[in-house]
């Protein structure tokens, strides 16, 4: 077998590879073998040469379409059925298919005041059903870009509801949908049946969309009217209460029930798979709000211990150079000024020039970021966004620790709004527009690599301890703050040695060594890559199979290799926001 150094080039669209054959002495003595292996015919691996989008996009948006479609067609069956069970309905398709001659807003409309027939009620309780309305989930709806636009076509139908004096939505729509041009009320049969309702303002007149359908409008969607779920359980339960009074053994509380559950209910958001501590991976669960957390499960980057966390990691990493003197870092009465500075404050990036005022430094002092280009860091962005007037205001920064943790882990968890705003104004008796504002608040996304067990202790540590320095130029020991690297070795782990125990002849699959950094999917199976986990990054994923190909081909043909020089692209796990940012600042540069 030949003794040879492996050069591998990593690019998003290729590999580039040259086994460089080495003498006694180590030194190179020629090329053994040199190649490229393209990954793909487009710009990136994985991706649309156009869009840049993963090519599994369009499958997973159809995929989600159908999902719905299906979810509404059982809904809808499991309503039929039940309906025909109760009697409600007629068990006939023919007899049911007559019945869509019925018009089911005037049918919605007269339910409230006459006793309809029971095959009548069936038919309006079976529309309803048809335009249930939205039902608010806070996590999913956090990244929806027409949240405001059906936001405020909710607020707009509720206004025009109690502006008409309408009792329910199927009155209000009825009223829309039953005047003629001339502003007369008709019935199902289409007679005239007196002059249009008082109710109705003369701009009013002429039939009126029921359908709600946005408009757009500079590349949005637009609701002028919007319905909500609970418009639609209000209406059930009006329509129960003044049928049943004509049809007691019929209308049973049981049913209603079983008819609400079907029409209103909304099945819980599945949970997002996130993956396992960096330095602790173990499985922790403990319940100190009412709801199961997993402290080995990575935590989210909204969390406040995330961001103290990542506040004292980057003041660590600081140091000061004035006068010529040599780079010395903070010491700790320092390093909590900045600390304090970065956790009390609002803002993007807490600029230099402040931190330096905070730690008291000489005018002509500097730090290395500073010298480097960076303008400043990062403060508390979670605390920035509670600590605003509209959201707790000051009261925000006079809260403990454990008190800033247990708010923000309900606002990651609860999935109703209505639940979460009743217990912001009982437990901090802030007004209903505030509990409203801290619940619609978009905070920072994404998990860190650590999860919240060891971050709870790598910010005690880093918080209580220090380390220590010598000064190059009196030899005297100076007090520090404590790096990373320092607060995991302080707590029993390494802060880089993951390397596995045992070693192989050939590369396999990376899930296999990079566990921590993928994420696992049991369920999957049991011969499959998902079940041990992935890359999501679908650049990062083929690029990775691909070299474990190229390197374990050269292996089988010229054994393993003395040593392995990889080269990476810089931009091959970044996403397609990050890489545009990063074309147009080369273009600036080149300008």
């Amino acid at each position: 077998m030949a003794n040879y150094r492996l050069g591998l080039d990593i690019g998003s669209n290729s590999i580039g590879w040259c086994a460089v054959a080495l003498g006694d002495d180590g030194s190179p003595v020629g090329v053994l073998k040199a190649g490229v292996r393209i990954l793909t015919s487009g710009e990136e691996a994985g991706r649309d040469p156009k869009s840049k989008a993963s090519l599994a996009a369009n499958r997973r948006s159809a995929r989600a379409m159908r999902r719905r479609r299906d979810r509404f067609v059982r809904r809808r069956n499991r309503l039929m059925d039940t309906l025909v069970e109760a009697g409600l309905m007629p068990g006939s398709p023919e007899r049911r298919k007559s019945l869509e001659k019925l018009d089911p807003y005037w049918l919605r409309q007269a339910a409230l005041d006459r006793r309809l027939e029971p095959y009548e009620i069936g038919r309006a309780l079976f529309h309803i059903n048809q335009q249930r309305g939205f039902k608010s989930n806070r996590l999913a709806d956090s990244n929806d870009d027409e949240k405001g636009a059906t936001k405020q076509g909710m607020k707009k139908l509720a206004a025009g509801i109690s502006e008409t004096g309408a009792r329910t939505l199927g009155e209000f729509l009825a009223d829309r949908h039953r005047i003629d041009k001339e502003g007369y009320r008709i019935n199902s049969c289409g007679e005239r049946i007196g002059k249009k309702h008082g109710r109705l303002s003369d701009r009013d007149s002429g039939p009126q969309p029921v359908r709600f359908r946005p408009t757009s409008k500079g590349g949005k969607n637009l609701y002028d009217l919007y319905p909500t779920r609970q418009m639609a359980k209000d209406e059930i339960g009006r329509i129960w209460e003044k049928q049943k009074g004509f049809h007691p053994d019929l209308l049973t509380d049981p049913l209603r029930e079983r008819i609400e559950r079907i029409v209103i209910d909304q099945r819980p958001l599945k949970r997002q798979v996130v993956g396992r501590c960096t330095l602790r991976p173990e499985r922790e669960i403990v319940s100190p709000y009412g709801f199961k957390i997993d402290m080995g499960e990575r935590a989210p980057k909204a969390h406040p211990l995330f961001q103290l966390f990542r506040i004292l990691q980057d003041v660590s990493h600081l140091r000061v150079t004035a006068s010529g003197a040599w780079e010395r870092p903070l010491n700790r009465t320092e390093r909590d000024a900045a600390v304090a500075a970065l956790t009390g404050r609002g803002g993007t990036v807490i600029r230099f020039e402040r931190l330096r005022n905070a730690i008291r430094l000489p005018d002509d002092a500097r730090f290395n970021y500073e010298l480097s280009g960076r303008k400043g860091l990062k403060p508390d962005e979670t605390g920035a966004k509670l600590a605003s007037t509209r959201a707790f205001g000051p009261s925000w920064r006079s809260f403990g620790l454990e008190r800033r943790i247990e708010v923000v882990e309900r606002l990651l968890a609860d999935e109703e709004p209505e639940t979460l705003c009743r217990w912001l104004r009982d437990e901090f008796e802030v007004s209903a527009e505030a509990a409203e504002h801290i619940s619609e608040l978009r905070l920072p996304q994404g998990h860190g690599q650590f999860g919240r067990a060891i971050l709870r202790d790598l910010v005690e540590v880093m918080r209580t301890e220090s380390g220590e320095d010598i000064d190059p130029e009196t030899g005297e020991v100076r007090e520090r703050a404590l790096t990373y690297a320092e607060a995991v070795d302080r707590v029993g782990r390494h802060h880089s040695d993951l390397r596995p125990q045992r070693r192989g002849r050939n590369l396999p699959y990376y899930g296999e060594i990079l566990r921590r950094h993928v994420i696992s999917r049991p369920e999957a199976p049991a011969n499959s890559q998902e079940r041990i986990g992935r890359v999501s990054n679908p650049t990062v994923h083929i690029g990775l199979n691909q070299v474990r190909k190229v390197v374990n081909a050269l292996i089988d043909r010229h054994g393993a290799p003395c040593e392995i020089v990889v080269e990476l692209a810089r931009e091959l796990k970044m996403n397609k926001e990050k890489k545009d940012r990063i074309r147009r600042e080369n273009v600036e540069n080149e300008k």
